[in-house]
């Protein structure tokens, strides 16, 4: 149920901080008109001989402006739409088909290697661009501390405003809400994308170490049995070698012997 609209006036102007004499109604009326003279044409046109333009009467109005919550923020919409906020998106590649297939190839380290391969530029490109424009919302971080300074000093609207022109907004509260929707459902597209790449570096981690466990685990039980053929194959070449030194010790011995007698 959508709960009721608040509404609140913003001032024109306000008043500066260190200013001693009270800002007056007629004041700002007057600087109002100031601000008109300096911008009207005033007939120099000399080609086209325009008159000058006249001001017959000056209006207050009320610019529409809408607020709309959105995940512990709040938006803040062009009732006109005049300002919009257009984005891209660039499109991964699907993760979970990377994540199936490396859980299907972690059998054995050579399946897995070669899975990796198989993906190594698989996410250096994206797939596509999504373009999105959220007509009316305004995003320039000036204009917006310009704008809550005003409505610091906003007045809630309580009764109908019979002084001033309420100019009608081309943007309703409906539309505001379906674009606050669908800059929630944006949001929420990220955080899925995100969380989904973060699923995919942990597997990724998590069978690389088990791979490399099976490995190391491969390579300690070769020098294991390696070590064992190698220990068994050096005592039958010492037992070789020492028969075969024992012979020719006993040559030598026996050949000293005959020289010994001649």
């Amino acid at each position: 149920m959508v709960g009721k609209i608040t509404r609140y006036c913003v001032p024109f102007s306000i008043p500066s901080s260190d200013r001693r004499r009270k800002f007056t109604k007629d004041m700002e009326l007057a600087a109002i008109f100031c601000i008109a003279e300096l911008h009207r044409k005033r007939g120099i046109d000399f080609i086209l001989k325009r008159p000058a333009e006249e001001i017959d009467f000056i209006v207050q109005a009320l610019y529409p402006f809408l607020l709309a919550p959105n995940q512990n923020k709040t938006l803040l919409f062009d009732g006109f739409g005049f300002i919009s906020y257009s984005f891209k998106y660039d499109l991964l590649p699907s993760v979970e088909t990377f994540i199936n297939n490396l859980k299907r190839s972690a059998v054995n380290p050579q399946s897995y290697s070669a899975t990796l391969m198989q993906y190594l530029d698989y996410f250096d490109s994206f797939t596509g661009v999504d373009k999105r424009t959220i007509k009316g919302l305004i995003t320039d971080r000036d204009f917006i501390n310009e704008f809550l300074t005003l409505f610091d000093k906003a007045v809630r609207v309580r009764k109908p405003i019979v002084d001033k022109i309420i100019l009608s907004p081309s943007i309703n509260e409906d539309t505001v809400r379906i674009l606050s929707n669908e800059i929630s459902e944006f949001r929420k597209r990220l955080q899925t994308d995100l969380n989904t790449l973060q699923k995919a570096m942990n597997l990724l981690n998590k069978l690389t170490e088990r791979q490399l466990t099976k490995k190391q685990t491969e390579v300690l039980s070769i020098e294991k049995l390696y070590d064992k053929k190698i220990s068994k194959t050096k005592e039958v070449l010492s037992k070789r070698a020492e028969r075969i030194r024992s012979h020719f010790d006993k040559k030598i011995m026996d050949i000293g012997r005959e020289l010994d007698k001649k």
